[in-house]
């Protein structure tokens, strides 16, 4: 029996035969993400999401990086990659996915970061590759030389104004 059913502006077809329930619509491919036009079961899980705190940090820092999925059963199995390195394993029984907690140690730190999901239904579903920008902080002698350009920029304006307006005699010193 086929079913067509709409939700959300994105259309699926619904098969049910006793024992297997399955949809036509969004699909994984190779790399874990959906596709139009091919058959997946229901409780597979559709693709896997890698969602830093910030995509900015500092030297010292310590970051966020929630590993989320869509579609599938729960449980759901998260684990977190650092230069294809095992960061952290999650299992969670609510949709809200898993979080981790990463500490910015030096340029190294920054990436790549990867997710994968996985559960009872499902093989493994990747995330995008993820790099964190580094800000660098602000030295102390560089703002100390912007302060002292910003003054002496002042002054000279000001000897400037001064010296045209004795020219034109408006001020007599």
């Amino acid at each position: 029996m086929l079913r067509h059913v709409a939700t959300n502006a994105t259309s699926l077809n619904l098969l049910i035969l006793p024992g297997v329930c399955s949809r036509t619509g969004p699909s994984t491919k190779n790399d874990g993400h959906v596709s139009e036009g091919q058959t997946v079961a229901e409780g597979v899980l559709l693709n896997s999401e890698l969602i830093p705190g910030s995509p900015e940090a500092t030297i010292g820092q310590v970051q966020t990086i929630r590993c989320v999925s869509r579609g599938g059963s729960l449980p759901v199995t998260y684990t977190l990659f650092h230069n294809k390195s095992t960061k952290g394993k999650m299992t969670a029984s609510e949709e809200r996915g898993a979080t981790f907690s990463v500490t910015i140690y030096d340029h190294a730190s920054l990436g790549s970061y990867r997710c994968k999901a996985n559960n009872s239904f499902t093989g493994d579903i990747y995330s995008k590759e993820f790099w964190f920008t580094l800000l660098e902080p602000t030295s102390h002698w560089l703002l100390l030389w912007m302060r002292l350009l910003i003054f002496l920029n002042l002054l000279v304006l000001t000897l400037v104004i001064m010296v045209a307006l004795i020219r034109t005699g408006v001020w007599k010193p």
